[in-house]
């Protein structure tokens, strides 16, 4: 059964004008998903600047015979609770450009002052 929707000169079937409907709300619902992302985007960039990432500062350790990078990390987390051994190794590694966690005795690592 097909219905007939008259809007004064303009005439369209049930199944056209359903078809049209369904095709609108996907193109809003995308739209809506879409803007959800992009103000996703923007706050996390303002979260980033707001936590001063980029203004921690850095000093130079010279690596003693037997440390590893846990232990330096240890070290740095034992001083400020909220910091994970884990996350500091993975920041040490990327700021002195290592691709493993191998560091030898007299070498020279960036670590951030926290």
């Amino acid at each position: 059964m097909e219905y007939v929707y008259s809007n004064g000169s303009n005439t369209m079937n049930g199944s056209k004008r359903g078809s049209k409907l369904r095709k609108n709300k996907v193109k809003q619902i995308f739209q809506n998903i879409l803007m959800l992302v992009f103000i996703f985007i923007i706050i996390s960039m303002f979260f980033n600047v707001s936590l001063g990432k980029d203004k921690l500062t850095t000093k130079t350790i010279i690596v003693d015979s037997g440390t590893t990078l846990w232990n330096i990390a240890n070290k740095i987390c034992i001083n400020n609770e909220d910091l994970n051994v884990q996350n500091v190794i993975i920041q040490i590694k990327k700021i002195n450009n290592l691709q493993s966690s191998m560091i030898y005795e007299g070498q020279e690592l960036l670590i951030y002052n926290y």
